[in-house]
């Protein structure tokens, strides 16, 4: 619609164009049909007559955007008020301290869940709104996304709870495995604690060992002696060998 008027003057090139050539044929006594005189004036008339419909389009239209636009404040006040209300609902949310009604709580936590995800997209939606409006400020929404956050511990706790306090039953009396499964599993388990009990006895032995000072070396020392002395020697003959192994014996 903006640019309409400037379509419009380029229209009425062609039909200046078009109603010179009528001129020219009435100068010649051509005689035009009704159909044909009717096209003329149809011609020559409608800049006029878009310029009209256009106005009163822009008339309609403006009359449409201030009806909507009272729409819209009195519906983002509605929503303001119903915002109100839910945070009140998460300030006394604290209120709920009972574990016995956790299935009930849980239930209006999904509920405030819900409400919060749909407010959030409602907010949107005004400011959107407000956009195609052109106005210059925005409304401010941020509060939902402080709400969302001071709600979050309540939905995580409650949640939990619930989903705590319904599967417990069922992981309790859960058969996991018949017992000839549960004690296949027992006997290499008593095994590999034996083993691990061992290896951290002697792990404990040897600390105790270094840190009992030096009268305790010189025995390790003569443990490492005696094992070196009976390290196989590389051969360079098996009588090389044997008399090396003699003579440290000795």
């Amino acid at each position: 619609m903006v640019n309409l008027p400037n379509e419009l003057l380029k229209v009425q090139l062609e039909i200046s164009k078009t109603t010179n050539i009528y001129s020219i044929l009435e100068s010649f006594n051509y005689r035009f049909s009704k159909e044909e005189m009717n096209k003329k004036w149809l011609i020559v008339g409608g800049p006029k007559e878009t310029t009209n419909l256009m106005e009163q389009r822009k008339k309609t239209l403006d009359k449409d955007q201030v009806k909507f636009l009272d729409q819209m404040k009195n519906q983002q006040e509605e929503f303001k008020a119903t915002i109100d209300n839910l945070e009140r609902t998460i300030q006394n949310f604290h209120q709920h301290q009972k574990l016995e009604n956790h299935n009930d709580i849980a239930q209006d936590v999904a509920s405030v869940n819900e409400q919060l995800a749909r407010y959030q997209d409602d907010a949107r939606k005004f400011n959107m709104q407000e956009s195609l409006f052109e106005m210059t400020t925005q409304t401010d929404y941020n509060k939902l996304n402080t709400m969302v956050k001071d709600f979050q511990p309540y939905s995580n706790m409650w949640l939990a709870a619930n989903r705590w306090f319904t599967d417990y039953p069922k992981v309790r009396d859960f058969p996991f495995l018949t017992p000839v499964a549960q004690r296949q599993l027992q006997r290499p388990g008593r095994q590999r604690g034996r083993e691990v009990r061992g290896g951290l006895a002697q792990d404990a032995h040897g600390r105790a060992a270094l840190l009992q000072g030096p009268r305790h070396r010189p025995h390790v020392q003569d443990h490492r002696h005696h094992q070196a002395a009976a390290r196989p020697v590389p051969a360079q003959g098996a009588a090389d060998g044997r008399a090396q192994v003699l003579h440290s014996d000795s």
